[in-house]
């Protein structure tokens, strides 16, 4: 998926509060099944380009790929593979869509969960195991990747999600909420 940089007319936040009702309601997994596949209609294209184009997506991506690097860094460490080898991850553009909408639902709700987990990822067409790690903290844009990966790493069970060899695909997306929680920073 490509879509030209720039901001929406409407911002991004509308088109979160559009895209989120339709996601809840049903329309959101019918239009992520046509992005999966690739047949994105005119219509389904002009729903999603707002957020593909907004500022907030990008940076998504550009800090989604320093946390896969981090990640691949802890899966090579030897203390931290009990002599296993892991494989590196390879960024999804797929998943990384899908833990974006995860992020903005973690917006919209003002925490975190994993409620829409098994919704959003009913339409990855990524076949194998799947996991979520989500978090929030403060960090800056610079700091982000890092201090997502090492608060997962300080967790038991994301740190299992992380070193397994059962996932091929990672993609880490991150939001800020600059309207209720100042700075507040979602990961998924």
């Amino acid at each position: 998926m490509s879509c030209q940089a720039g901001k929406s007319a409407e911002g991004p936040t509308k088109f979160e509060d559009q895209f989120l009702a339709s996601f809840v309601g049903g329309k959101g997994v019918q239009r992520l099944a046509k992005v999966r596949a690739g047949r994105l209609c005119r219509k389904d294209h002009a729903a999603l380009s707002p957020l593909l184009a907004s500022q907030a997506y990008l940076d998504s991506v550009k800090i989604g790929k320093e946390a896969l690097e981090i990640t691949n860094k802890e899966r090579m460490n030897p203390a931290n593979t009990n002599g296993e080898t892991l494989y590196p991850l390879i960024w999804s553009d797929e998943l990384h869509l899908l833990a974006f909408l995860h992020n903005v639902y973690h917006k919209k709700q003002g925490g975190i969960s994993h409620d829409l987990f098994g919704h959003i990822s009913s339409v990855c067409s990524i076949g194998g195991g799947r996991a979520e790690n989500v978090a929030y903290n403060y960090a800056n844009a610079e700091e982000a990747a890092a201090a997502t990966v090492n608060g997962w790493m300080n967790s038991p069970g994301h740190r299992k999600n992380i070193l397994t060899n059962s996932k091929g695909y990672s993609a880490t997306a991150t939001l800020v909420d600059t309207e209720v929680h100042k700075d507040r920073r979602y990961a998924t």
